[in-house]
């Protein structure tokens, strides 16, 4: 199964050195710094004691990598629109694309005019710290 990660940031790049590691066939579009170390020391991630490390492709020309099984979208949304066509040169007819994105705010629909119940936010602000202060400010809280 070939798998691009879309960006190899926190998310992606943990994404990516997870299943590197594993042994899975995974590509990652990257840009600048990022990809020049993913090119001379692959990908390396510590959580407590376990350590993971991979030596995948990096690219930062997607269209090199051709159709993929799998596409895991990992940047930030509001470069979603600029690279929507650079994404397509991934996808096939049978391509799975999965938006795994860093950068859509947890209190993106919580005020949203909607006839749904108000989502259960406690396990992300137990404090009610971040709700509080946006929606008083109408704007990001962090």
């Amino acid at each position: 199964m070939k798998t691009t990660i879309f960006g190899a940031g926190a998310v992606g790049g943990h994404l990516a050195a997870r299943l590197g590691a594993a042994g899975a066939d995974v590509s990652a579009v990257v840009r600048g710094a990022q990809l020049a170390a993913i090119h001379e020391r692959g990908l390396a991630l510590h959580i407590a004691d376990e350590r993971y490390h991979a030596r995948i492709r990096a690219t930062d020309r997607p269209e090199e990598l051709g159709e993929q099984d799998l596409v895991m979208v990992t940047v930030k949304s509001s470069v979603l629109p600029e690279l929507a066509s650079s994404i397509a040169t991934l996808v096939g007819p049978d391509t799975s694309v999965v938006f795994a994105m860093n950068g859509i705010p947890w209190w993106y629909l919580y005020r949203a005019q909607t006839t749904a119940p108000a989502p259960d936010l406690s396990r992300l602000d137990p404090t009610a710290r971040w709700r509080a202060r946006s929606a008083t400010s109408g704007s990001s809280a962090a």
